[in-house]
C-alpha cells in the first residue's frame, strides 16, 4: 500500500515529523538556517522511497525527484535546505514509500508534478548543461538573495517533457527556445543580453 503526503510548512522548531507510516518516517531537523530532511526505515526490509521538494525562501534548490533505497533500520539525509536571511521560508513536498522498485513513480510524477502548478507568482529558471548564461544567472540570483526555482532539464527528463508542453501551450511549437528560460512571476523571458538589466527586472 502506498501512502502519499503533501504539506505546506513554516518550520520554526528544531525537529518535526513531516510524514509517517508504519514503515518509514520523514523528519525535518532544523539548526540555525539549515534544515535537513531525513528519512528513516523502521523495518527489516529495504524500502524504495520517492521525495520531491519545492521550496520558497531558501538558497538554490533544485526540484529533481529523489528516488532512493533505504536500507533496513537505517536513517539517511535526503535533502538539505538553507534559508535566505530576511525572507519567509516554506516548502511543499511529496514523500512516498513503496516496498520495492516499480513504475509507480512514473504514475506519481505524471499525476502530481505539473510545472505550471508551481509557477504562479514565482521566479523559475529552466537551465541546460553547458549553458554559461544559465550558470551566471543562478550565481547572480544567489548573491542577490532572490528566491528562484531551478529546473535542470538535462537532469530531469520529466521536467523537460512538462516544460516543452508548457512552452507549446503558451507560445506554440514554432518558438525557438534560448536558455536560460526565465519565468518572471507572470510572464516568460528567453535568455538575456544584459545580466544587469535582467536582474533589475527580476528585482521589481
Amino acid at each position: 500500500m502506498i501512502q502519499k503526503f503533501t504539506l505546506l510548512l513554516l518550520l520554526t522548531i528544531p525537529s518535526i515529523f513531516l510524514a509517517q507510516d508504519k514503515r518509514a518516517t520523514l523528519t525535518a531537523e532544523k539548526e540555525g538556517k539549515r534544515i535537513e530532511l531525513i528519512a528513516e526505515n523502521h523495518t527489516a526490509d529495504t524500502l524504495n522511497i520517492f521525495l520531491i521538494v519545492f521550496a520558497e525562501g531558501f538558497r538554490r534548490t533544485g526540484s529533481r525527484p529523489i528516488i532512493e533505497d533505504l536500507l533496513p533500520n537505517s536513517k539517511t539525509t535526503l535533502k538539505t535546505l538553507i534559508e535566505i536571511e530576511g525572507k519567509p521560508s516554506s516548502y511543499t513536498y511529496e514523500f512516498v514509500v513503496n516496498g520495492k522498485k516499480s513504475n509507480i513513480w512514473a504514475d506519481v510524477t505524471k499525476s502530481d508534478l505539473d510545472i505550471e502548478r508551481f509557477l504562479e507568482g514565482r521566479i523559475a529558471i529552466f537551465t541546460k548543461k553547458g549553458c554559461d548564461k544559465c550558470e551566471l544567472l543562478i550565481s547572480k540570483l544567489d548573491a542577490a538573495h532572490i528566491s528562484a526555482k531551478e529546473f535542470d532539464l538535462d537532469d530531469d527528463a520529466l521536467a523537460e517533457i512538462r516544460f516543452n508542453t508548457f512552452i507549446e501551450k503558451y507560445l506554440g511549437n514554432d518558438r525557438k527556445v534560448t536558455y536560460p528560460v526565465i519565468w518572471n512571476r507572470d510572464h516568460i523571458l528567453f535568455g538575456y543580453q544584459n545580466i544587469t538589466l535582467l536582474m533589475q527586472k527580476l528585482n521589481d
